[in-house]
């Protein structure tokens, strides 16, 4: 697009006229932005069904082919407001073996003009599964054949162009993440028993990783695993031992209550937690070697 904010128009551009609706908008009188999001989606099922021949009911209710957004990312120009005539394009900016990225736009047709854009990311389900899988043969074919000469569309099927240092700091984000969230009886059950684990997708450029508490034994179980004692680094909070109180011994029973009840004892699991991933990175390390080693 050009700097005065002129829509561009990607090659092989599939495209269909829009009306701004009262509903469309809010009480400003332009459209919430959400609802850019609804009339791009709309598009996307109007692409697969008109734009590929593809009957988008049929490849969800019968083929059970899912296409779930993995990433969003939206820039918004202009306000659209009730009554305007604007146009919605969609055009595939890449294709890979599970994964698509597409650029959608909303724009005038009279001058050019563009209000939003956005560049989405889907993946290709199973839906009795809900793991990524190949993009079927028909619709690979269709978009191929509408792409014509555009030569960003990426037809090459490599696996993945993932290194594993990459997927080692996706990793280490992701158990980061669940650590910060995780709730007392979580940390509890990793304190006493260890047990964390993740699942790892990779589609193309994107890495998802989903930590799980419990499976199977892997590199990643012993993490934070105490058999419930308080670590002996446990005055790294700064606080003196008199705010600990006296816990119930290790083996009461009393003593899961007393963990569940304690904020500062949480924060220490956590903190410790999250220090032992930070600095046991040889353990994050075999756990992703171990997983691309299943993968070859």
């Amino acid at each position: 697009m050009s700097e005065a904010g002129e829509a561009q128009a990607p090659l092989a551009e599939f495209q269909r006229p829009r009306m701004i609706r009262f509903s469309d908008c809010d009480p400003a009188g332009i459209v919430f932005y959400p609802q850019y999001f609804v009339m791009l989606n709309g598009l996307v099922e109007d692409w697969v069904s008109d734009g590929l021949g593809i009957d988008y009911h049929a490849l969800i209710g019968e083929r059970r082919i899912g296409l779930p957004t993995v990433r969003l990312e939206a820039d918004f120009r202009a306000v659209s407001r009730m009554g305007d005539k604007v146009t919605l394009g969609l055009a595939v900016e890449r294709l890979g073996s599970r994964s698509m990225t597409l650029v959608l736009r909303c724009f005038d047709p009279a001058s050019g003009e563009l209000r939003m854009q956005m560049k989405q990311v889907l993946v290709t389900t199973s839906l009795q599964s809900h793991r990524a899988v190949e993009i079927p043969q028909d619709m690979r074919a269709a978009i191929l054949r509408g792409a014509g000469s555009a030569s960003t569309i990426d037809s090459d099927m490599k696996e993945s162009r993932m290194d594993k240092q990459t997927i080692i700091e996706s990793l280490e984000r992701a158990l980061e993440s669940w650590i910060r969230h995780a709730v007392a009886a979580q940390l509890w059950q990793v304190q006493q028993q260890g047990g964390l684990g993740a699942s790892i997708v990779v589609e193309e450029d994107l890495v998802r990783v989903c930590v799980e508490l419990g499976g199977p034994r892997n590199p990643l179980s012993e993490l934070g695993r105490t058999d419930g004692r308080l670590p002996v680094n446990e005055m790294f909070l700064g606080r003196g031992l008199t705010s600990w109180g006296t816990p119930p011994p290790q083996g009461d029973e009393a003593r899961e209550a007393w963990f569940l009840s304690s904020e500062l004892a949480q924060e220490h699991a956590r903190q410790y937690l999250l220090a032992e991933v930070r600095e046991k990175r040889d353990v994050l390390s075999r756990f992703v070697e171990g997983w691309l080693t299943v993968e070859s």
